[in-house]
């Protein structure tokens, strides 16, 4: 039985994301580039001066973020037979705890609202870099 092109494509894709490992091979200029504008001038207004300020600004960029990352899972998922699908989702189950728990290591040297300002970065930052992976995979 001959399998198109497109069956292909989805096997590759589905077999890809069961077995790639975590987006790292971003380089933070790359990253750096996919910040909003929202978040730089969240960051410039006078008015946010202090760590508290530029956590909530991560905080939210790190939402704008994730809604991104979801648009292309989408992109990919629709893609997937349903069993590519399942894996795929598995496989970002994992990844969310591995981002969560990097996360929180990167912000765990700090306190207050400086620790809460690196796990903003922090997510923010390894929510794009999984974006930029799955926008390869795709």
């Amino acid at each position: 039985m001959a399998l198109s092109m497109t069956r292909i494509t989805a096997f590759a894709c589905a077999l890809a994301l069961m077995i790639a490992p975590p987006a790292v091979a971003q380089t933070d200029d790359e990253v750096e580039a996919r910040l909003t504008p929202a978040v730089r001038a969240c960051e410039r207004a006078p008015e946010k001066g202090g760590t508290l300020d530029q956590a909530l600004c991560y905080k939210d960029e790190a939402v704008r973020q994730d809604q991104r990352l979801h648009e292309v899972w989408k992109q990919v998922a629709h893609r997937l037979s349903p069993a590519g699908r399942l894996a795929m989702r598995k496989r970002e189950r994992q990844w969310i705890k591995e981002r969560d728990s990097r996360c929180h290591e990167e912000a765990a040297g700090d306190i207050g609202t400086t620790a809460a300002y690196m796990f903003n970065v922090c997510m923010a930052n390894e929510t794009i870099r999984r974006t930029m992976w799955l926008e390869r995979v795709r």
